[in-house]
């Protein structure tokens, strides 16, 4: 019997519904999996057991040669998958990435600063209706950005080199922009970016999931109000989807200081130890 689990989400959702397709195999299942083009390579490595096409589109799905028995979006999985909070495993990871690029990746970087940690960022959301919201000014990560033994990492999709370098000139730190990744167009080298780091902090978009699903110790900032979003959940400040990551919730809509100013103080100590 085989079962077709196909995606209706973007990137991120997807990467956060994926992290039920391992169930699955544990179970048994014949499995064939539709996930959009750019992270088929990533969910092929990840998920060597069953059979991954691509598609921007359903109907030009490519690499499907099969009639299923039993098909699913990535969505319903849930239902059946995690019913209560009970039912997620105590899995860690579930992404695998390139470790040759990973390897040369942390590699280069390392030598900007030897000896120090490398710690990548994404401070801005490009979701269409929560943009403002969900994003966090890169002038109001100073208590973060000051922080001594770390060389930072831009880890932001998008054009934003203007303000990674009036943050260098306003708190003196370096922010490594590495121009050969482009998460747009290639997640699976993403994703060997983001393995590379000690450490990630980042806003809710997709970096975050990356950075989840490769069980990279990873802070979120979440906004108090409009812009949240029901996987994360109310209050808690872990989150059973990603074993690595903790969550930093803005207290009210008028601004991130305290969440940030517990990023930084928990990231001081992380340096520590």
């Amino acid at each position: 019997r085989t079962l077709l689990v196909w995606t209706e989400q973007g990137p991120g959702d997807e990467i956060l519904l994926a992290s039920m397709i391992p169930d699955l195999l544990e179970q048994g299942a014949h499995l064939t999996l539709v996930c959009s083009a750019r992270l088929a390579p990533l969910f092929r490595r990840s998920f060597k057991d069953c059979k991954v096409g691509s598609a921007d589109r359903l109907r030009h799905a490519k690499g499907i040669d099969a009639q299923p028995n039993f098909q699913a979006s990535f969505s319903h999985l849930g239902s059946v998958l995690r019913p209560s909070s009970r039912a997620f495993p105590s899995r860690q990871s579930y992404l695998i990435s390139d470790t040759a690029h990973r390897d040369k990746l942390r590699s280069t970087y390392q030598a900007v600063r030897p000896g120090t940690k490398l710690v990548g960022i994404a401070w801005h959301s490009a979701n269409a209706a929560a943009e403002r919201q969900k994003s966090v000014d890169l002038k109001a990560w100073a208590p973060i950005l000051k922080t001594p033994n770390a060389t930072f990492i831009s880890l932001q999709y998008g054009e934003h080199a203007k303000e990674i370098e009036a943050a260098r000139e306003t708190f003196g730190c370096e922010i490594i922009l590495d121009k050969s990744i482009n998460p747009l167009k290639d997640i699976d080298g993403f994703a060997a970016q983001v393995a590379a780091m000690d450490h990630v902090i980042s806003v809710s978009n997709t970096t975050a999931h990356v950075s989840g699903g490769l069980g990279i110790p990873t802070s979120v900032m979440l906004p108090a109000a409009y812009g949240r979003i029901w996987y994360w959940f109310l209050d808690r400040t872990d989150s059973p989807w990603y074993p690595a990551i903790r969550l930093y919730r803005q207290k009210s809509n008028d601004g991130w200081e305290a969440a940030i100013a517990a990023i930084a103080d928990d990231f001081a100590h992380r340096l520590g130890d």
